[in-house]
């Protein structure tokens, strides 16, 4: 009993210590005068940026003055000046079941909590406003009377005469004896434009010249004297030219001649506001004043009040200067700085009618319709601002950074540059200019202008903080944690630095500390893009989807042209088995691609699931998936390369496109097995599997172990370990197969990627039973080893050059009886290979690739009858390609692709017979074949966009098939592969397809294509015994849903042995979206075939009519059910059409079941249901860590 009381009192104990268990506010930033103290009646002191604050505190704001908090609860407040605030309740943790509180009794407020706790109240005088996940702002007069204003989600406003509910972009009143009233009003998001991370910098607004630069120069060049005057001149215009170490020499010198200069101590003011040195400028000023206050006085004076935080004063100073373009651009200053944008704009508008066509005043307007989203009308004040004066350097400023809004790369590249030309050394064109090329990852461009930003201002806000952002682009990781301590331990408030460091956590695996970064960077800044999209990786990594995809809505909201908050959004969807909200990201992703910056930070899979077409690949529509996929394509991104590997259903091109992508990203493969981690982040995986399989030809075990990891520091590498066994009965006799790869991928700097593929297996099998009316039963042994190497080297990043070499071997023995006799086979194949690729984009918008592709395959073999003869077998076939590739958009909906390969191939071959029934064996006389080829092969393809929703293609191909496995060349033109799948080693096709593409709905994709190939396969008479191509890249990729969608009408496997043809075919395909759980998909082919030894002859396993139809059924809850009937008519199996497929129905169906955490995955398949061949039945458990 007494352990039962123990018990109870400790559990009692427990439950109060939670109950007291309090959440808490940090301070991020303080601007002025903020104060708090403890209970309604402590003594009031000043708060400390760091702080932390709890229950019970209160908080007061002076005039000019804000505040910033971040709650342990995720909430996020900013409090304008004049406002005075009580703490009564935090919790200590998102979404939990207690209640936070506060009490506003007057002045300003802006909150924003995405993840509450279950109650969240905010109370004023006159209301009490229950939250549920939205931000919003409280305005709470002296009299009391409240003014909500709620900018996405939705507020309970209510108190003791009513009680209304308050939605996105809607505001209400509450006043002391009357019921909360809703109120009609335009532009709400207006209302906060004080919650920023606005900073006044009144020494850009002011001119002591007041001329233009090219003016100033020539001012300069005049000014030689070294008298008073002439020096206070020179210091002045070196000032407006942003030369202020210079314009410091020059005052001091005058002053050295006449210490009592009123002109020259003026200007020593401005040297001191630009150093940052208060108490210096305010010395000056007094030395300077004199009994009548010049105008030059009264701004200097007005610039250090500014800069001390005592706008109102030099407000009232400054409307005494309405004769001075500076005096207007500082009053319109403040205010945006104080919320007013509305008021800023009038008041630039109203100057301008004083100083009409003013360059600066109508740069000023532009920036100021740019804050406020409306930017046609900024657009026009810039175009006005350089059209009133070329030289203006604020004009092109604000060109630069309304085409940075528009995604406009070149007209932002161009305008810095305009703008460094004019006045090198102002920092704020090189820091735009440095920002501009870190977000297209141009490495070096961007790192000499922000260097050059910080040389000029060190303390510039963001500066230093863009720049530890590169460092992390460049995974330059130490360099990046000292930038990001320098900059926050200068301004802890630096959102552009918190968002960085943000990025940096999230690479080295540090989640939650990310997201308390990204949170603090958005409590300063909520208008920045960039923090949102960081934010929601960090969501999602720690569970929380639909904040993720809510962080991305705004982001998108923010910078509404670029797709990489679309790209991510489809990878989530994807990832929640929510294909159908997948492919409405993809297709907004699609629409933007022209003004995509970078994709190289998103994280990529040995699947390319990151590709935009892989949300209508998994629900099953391959055609609308190619389409996007090829409309997306680039060729320095990894994505493009590895998803359409996994589309091309030819050997030769889906190596290729393999080899490409883990060369362009050689850490792909060290991705995640479960959930998509968006940004690539240090991890360790692992899965196992076991699969049965059963049908009239086989049945066996297959398990399969995989292990891959990735690690971001000191270097971001990957590795991928793989062991598969395969334990068959095939016909009742053994069969089994060992396969083990390995990979490891470094980049050992940004600019620079290393990969290294190996495989090794064996294969035994004893096969038995009857072939050309003979019986055998043999033992048969494979022993395979492959190692390739790839190396990828960044010039830029459309600029870039591969090179990849590799080696192949196979050796086979067959060793049994044949008929009447005993046979022993040997074969052995070695297959060396090396390429190299450049490929680059041009200012004149080519996109051009050159490079070699050259290997040599070496075949010996020998097939002895132990009785008779032996015959050996010696082939030799080498092949090189020397290639250019252009393609160039001539104008926004056409596309044009011009390839040039010089082809060379030479093979030979000799078979060596012996008469083994002398002793010794006597050599007969050898046969001899030799083919050679030199040609040039052209390849030209046109792409026609008639509208956002229809493509056209258009290719010609002819092509030699080389000996090697795979290329670095391009293996398509304008989006249509090559068909390598009836074109032997050696052999030629010439090829002309016609498609046409159209999204005929949201809901609806159609495909239709004519194509024609003649081919000739070359085929030389010598043919040793040899293994087939083995695909043995494709052990990395992981099996996925899918797989059975990707099967075309045609059943090629390895390419058939037959002399070549002419093959005509069209057809269409149809993808329709049934609803958010189902999609339908269907493909019919006509084909007309004849072979070119023989006209009476089809080519084999063509079919003249072919349809296949399927549907997938995916549910949230982990279902995934895709199933396919395919009809094919009659067609043939071998050259001589001897061995007949008779026409008939097949079908095919996958049933998965994934458990939610994505560990389990389970899967059924029934495979050539229906039709001649031995229907197949498969189960598979695999588990994934």
């Amino acid at each position: 009993m007494r352990l039962l009381y123990i018990f109870l009192f400790s559990l009692c104990a427990s439950l109060a210590a939670a109950q007291t268990i309090s959440g808490t506010a940090t301070v991020l930033d303080v601007e002025g005068l903020a104060e708090t103290r403890v209970g309604a009646q402590g003594a009031w002191t000043r708060v400390q940026v760091k702080q932390v604050l709890q229950p019970g505190q209160h908080l007061r704001t002076g005039p000019r003055a804000r505040l910033a908090l971040l709650l342990s609860d995720r909430t996020q407040i900013r409090l304008n000046e004049n406002t005075q605030l009580e703490i009564q309740a935090i919790q200590p943790a998102p979404r939990t079941a207690g209640q936070t509180r506060f009490r506003q009794l007057r002045g300003q407020a802006w909150v924003q909590s995405k993840t509450p706790p279950r109650e969240l109240q905010w109370e004023t005088p006159t209301a009490i406003a229950g939250i549920r996940g939205t931000d919003w702002e409280m305005s709470v007069a002296e009299d009391g009377v409240s003014l909500l204003s709620v900018f996405s989600g939705a507020v309970a406003f209510a108190n003791d005469f009513g009680k209304l509910e308050v939605l996105a972009n809607e505001q209400a009143r509450a006043e002391a004896g009357k019921a909360p009233v809703k109120l009609v009003v335009q532009n709400l998001k207006d209302r906060i434009q004080w919650v920023s991370a606005y900073r006044l910098e009144p020494l850009r607004h002011i001119l002591l010249e007041n001329a233009d630069l090219p003016a100033l120069r020539q001012m300069l060049a005049d000014t030689s004297g070294q008298d008073v005057a002439s020096l206070t001149r020179r210091g002045r215009i070196l000032a407006d030219m942003g030369l202020w170490s210079e314009a410091e020499a020059a005052f001091g010198a005058a002053l050295k001649l006449d210490p009592d200069s009123r002109p020259a101590r003026i200007g020593m003011v401005y040297v001191d506001l630009w150093r940052g040195d208060q108490k210096a400028a305010e010395n000056w000023l007094a030395k300077s004043k004199g009994e009548t206050p010049s105008p030059e006085w009264l701004l200097a004076d007005a610039a250090s009040k500014i800069a001390a935080g005592d706008t109102e004063t030099a407000r009232v100073d400054l409307q005494s200067l309405d004769d001075k373009v500076d005096a207007w651009l500082l009053r319109a200053d403040m205010l945006a700085y104080a919320g007013r944008g509305d008021e800023a704009a009038t008041l630039l508008r109203q100057g301008l009618q004083r100083f009409p066509d003013n360059h600066r005043l109508l740069a000023a307007l532009a920036r100021q319709h740019l804050r406020a989203d409306d930017l046609d009308a900024a657009k026009a004040a810039a175009e006005q601002a350089v059209t009133a004066n070329l030289a203006s350097y604020e004009g092109w400023l604000a060109q630069a950074e309304i085409a940075r809004r528009e995604g406009d790369a070149t007209a932002v590249i161009g305008a810095y540059d305009l703008a460094i030309a004019l006045k090198p050394a102002d920092d704020r064109a090189w820091f735009g200019l440095g920002s501009a090329q870190a977000e297209r990852e141009r490495i070096p461009e961007a790192r000499r202008a922000l260097d050059r930003a910080l040389a000029i201002n060190p303390t510039g806000l963001g500066y230093q903080g863009e720049r530890a952002t590169l460092a992390t682009q460049a995974a330059a990781y130490s360099e990046a944690d000292a930038a990001y301590a320098q900059a926050l331990e200068a301004n802890p408030a630096d959102y552009v630095a918190l968002t960085g460091l943000g990025l940096l956590q999230l690479k080295r695996g540090q989640t939650q500390a990310a997201l308390d970064s990204l949170l603090k960077a958005g409590v300063m800044e909520p208008r920045y893009a960039r923090a949102h999209v960081h934010t929601a990786v960090a969501y999602y990594q720690l569970g929380d989807t639909a904040q993720a995809l809510s962080e991305l809505k705004r982001a998108s909201e923010l910078d509404d042209k670029d797709p990489l908050p679309h790209y991510l959004a489809a990878m989530i969807e994807s990832d929640r088995l929510r294909p159908a909200d997948a492919i409405d990201a993809a297709r907004a992703a699609l629409q933007r691609m022209p003004y995509l910056k970078s994709l190289n930070q998103l994280a990529n899979d040995q699947q390319g699931s990151a590709n935009l077409g892989q949300s209508f690949a998994f629900f099953g529509m391959e055609d609308w998936a190619a389409s996007y996929a090829q409309e997306s394509y680039s060729p320095y991104w990894a994505g493009s390369h590895l998803f359409l590997a996994d589309r091309y259903v030819g050997l030769f091109t889906k190596n290729s496109e393999l080899f490409q992508g883990l060369i362009s990203d050689p850490t792909v493969f060290g991705a995640g097995n479960r959930f998509k981690p968006l940004i690539a982040a240090p991890a360790s995986h692992g899965g196992a599997s076991l699969r049965y399989t059963q049908s009239d030809d086989f049945d066996g075990w297959s398990p399969q172990v995989e292990l891959s990891g990735y690690r971001a520091e000191a270097r971001p590498m990957a590795y991928y370990l793989g062991y598969e066994k395969l334990d068959w009965q095939r016909f009742d006799r053994p069969y089994d197969l060992d396969t083990l790869t390995a990979a490891f991928g470094i980049k050992p700097r940004h600019d620079l990627g290393m990969f290294m593929f190996a495989d090794a297996s064996r294969q035994d099998s004893q096969p038995a039973g009857d072939f050309g009316g003979f019986s055998f039963d043999v033992d048969d042994r494979l022993d395979t080893r492959r190692v390739d190497f790839g190396l990828n080297y960044q010039r830029q990043p459309d600029d870039q050059i591969w090179l990849k070499a590799g080696y192949f071997r196979s050796r086979e023995s067959f060793d049994g009886e044949f008929g009447f006799d005993i046979v022993n086979a040997r074969s052995t194949i070695e297959v060396p290979e090396l390429s190299a690729r450049h490929s680059f984009d041009t200012a004149s918008g080519h996109r051009i690739s050159w490079g070699i592709d050259a290997g040599r395959r070496m075949t010996q073999a020998s097939l002895d009858d132990n009785f008779l003869l032996r015959t050996d077998y010696r082939v030799t076939e080498s092949s090189f390609d020397l290639y250019v590739s252009d393609t160039l958009r001539l104008a926004p909906n056409l596309d044009i692709q011009g390839d040039l390969v010089w082809q060379r191939q030479r093979r030979s071959a000799q078979e060596q017979p012996f008469i083994t029934a002398l002793d010794p064996p006597e050599p007969a006389s050898p046969t001899r074949e030799t083919l050679n080829a030199r040609q040039l092969s052209p390849r030209l393809g046109l792409i026609y966009r008639p509208s956002d929703t229809r493509r056209v293609r258009v290719a010609y191909q002819n092509w030699l098939r080389p000996t090697t496995f795979s290329a670095l060349q391009p293996v398509a033109t304008a989006g249509i592969p090559l068909d390598d799948r009836l074109v032997t080693r050696g052999g030629e096709l010439d090829r002309l397809r016609l498609q046409g593409e159209w999204e005929a709905s949201p809901r609806t994709f159609l495909m239709g294509y004519a194509d024609y190939k003649r081919i000739d396969n070359n085929l030389m008479a010598i043919r040793p015994p040899s293994v087939s191509d083995l695909e043995s890249l494709g052990k990395l990729r992981p099996r996925d849903f899918g797989a059975l969608m990707r099967d075309d009408l045609y059943e090629v496997a390895d390419t058939p042995d037959y002399a070549g043809g002419d093959i005509a075919s069209l057809g269409f395909g149809i993808n329709h979206l049934l609803d958010r759980h189902w999609a339908l998909n269907a493909r019919y082919a006509w084909t007309d075939s004849e072979n070119s030894a023989d006209a009476t002859l089809d080519v084999p396993y063509l079919p003249k009519h072919a349809l296949a139809l399927g549907a997938t059924w995916i549910a949230e809850s982990g279902w995934y059910v895709a199933g396919r009937l395919a009809w094919r008519d009659r067609r043939y199996a071998d050259e001589a059409n001897t061995s007949r497929l008779d026409s008939g129905w097949t079908g095919d169906l996958d049933i998965f079941k994934e458990s939610r955490d994505k560990h389990w995955l389970f899967r059924f398949s029934a495979n050539n249901l229906f039709g001649e061949l031995a229907e197949q039945y498969t189960a598979e458990v695999n588990y994934r860590f």
